[in-house]
């Protein structure tokens, strides 16, 4: 009976923790810095690291303006707002079919940097 009454009082106190005021139940948190998409996106803050870090722009092995595979620039912005307003940019990193599936690596970007990507052009893919 001891054990029982334990894990009642467990039970209680998560759930408990777990409420609100009001009872409602709170949300989590998302992990790391949160992904805001709710500014103006910048090509310069927002773009370019993703460039960098997902699409070899950094370090000269993919889409540089000396290596161009696919015909495809990223390390510069003329480049990404060429693929960007001719749909292929956010056909690869979507992976709908239309276009070769992007990063190679085989992993897809994450949600928060499609949907940077996919608001910055539907801005009109400013030089910002």
């Amino acid at each position: 009976m001891k054990k029982t009454t334990n894990w009642t009082v467990i039970l209680l106190a998560v759930f408990v923790a777990c409420t609100k005021d009001k009872g409602e139940l709170v949300k989590p948190r998302p992990l790391g810095p949160g992904c805001d998409t709710s500014m103006v996106i910048s090509y310069a803050t927002d773009i370019v690291p993703i460039m960098n870090n997902s699409c070899g722009a950094q370090d000269n092995s993919c889409h540089t303006s000396a290596t161009a595979s696919g015909q495809t620039i990223l390390d510069i912005q003329v480049g990404v707002n060429a693929v960007a307003t001719n749909g292929k940019l956010l056909s690869s990193i979507t992976w709908d079919g239309n276009a070769s599936f992007m990063p190679k690596s085989g992993v897809k970007l994450p949600e928060c940097d499609i949907n940077k990507i996919r608001k910055w052009i539907n801005e009109g893919a400013p030089d910002n």
